[in-house]
């Protein structure tokens, strides 16, 4: 009998093995930028978009390509708008962010790459499994609440060209003990203490 159920787990965890679960690929656009996440390797990657004459960004020909939403949770309303003058989405009434946030609890890794100026309000908010983040030279913004309640992310490095920090864009980050800026950077610095002045 013994013999017998040890041939059967074997078997049952071979098939396991060879039927696993496949990685998939997930991507959209965010404003002027694109995003894709890969659940094999945890990883969401923002990228630099193009200009897009499509559904609703079609109303703002001016968009900005390297600027992610905005979103902003504060009003209340049930209604749903776009600005084209502040490159903003408002989903009114309710916390509701891009497509990523589907995948939020497998995210493990942020990189945004080169050519994306502005990361938007509240765009990474919540993102509670993630540890590590790669921010771009060309990254000039990181909106309020950015990476507020990210409470497994332990270190951070603010690239040179970054003048705008907004408010609480790092709150709630219970594991965040390494504020890093790069010495080029002419806005922001770092005392002796970790924290961040302008």
């Amino acid at each position: 009998m013994v013999n017998f159920l040890r041939k059967t787990w074997l078997a049952l965890s071979l098939i396991l093995l060879c039927t696993g679960v496949h990685a998939e690929v997930y991507s959209d656009v965010s404003g002027g930028t694109e995003w894709r996440f890969d659940t094999e390797t945890g990883v969401l990657t923002i990228s630099k978009g193009e200009k897009y004459e499509s559904g609703w960004l079609s109303r703002c020909p001016d968009y900005d390509a390297g600027v992610t939403h905005d979103y902003d949770t504060e009003w209340e309303s049930d209604g749903y708008g776009v600005s084209c003058e502040k490159n903003v989405e408002i989903i009114l009434g309710r916390d509701n962010r891009d497509d990523w946030h589907k995948y939020s609890s497998q995210i493990t890794s942020i990189v945004v790459e080169e050519g994306v100026t502005e990361i938007g309000n509240a765009a990474f908010r919540k993102l509670s499994n993630v540890t590590s983040v790669s921010l771009p030279t060309t990254l000039t913004t990181i909106g309020y609440e950015a990476f507020r309640g990210c409470s497994k992310l332990d270190s951070i490095y603010i690239p040179k060209n970054v003048c705008t920090l907004k408010d609480r864009w790092a709150t709630d980050c219970s594991e965040l003990s390494v504020i890093e800026i790069d010495p080029e950077n002419q806005c922001y610095f770092v005392d002796q203490y970790g924290a961040v002045y302008d």
